[in-house]
């Protein structure tokens, strides 16, 4: 298990760098769909 603080384990892109950026992206696509596939500024 990884252990430290949020910008010290997206730092050593480990599983939660990979977890938090999956998530991050879905994120993202979700509100690009919502805004008619246009990416927001």
């Amino acid at each position: 298990m990884e252990q430290g603080a949020h910008f010290e384990l997206l730092r050593q892109r480990g599983r939660y760098y990979k977890l938090y950026t999956y998530q991050f992206r879905r994120e993202m696509e979700q509100q690009s769909s919502l805004l008619g596939g246009r990416a927001a500024a």
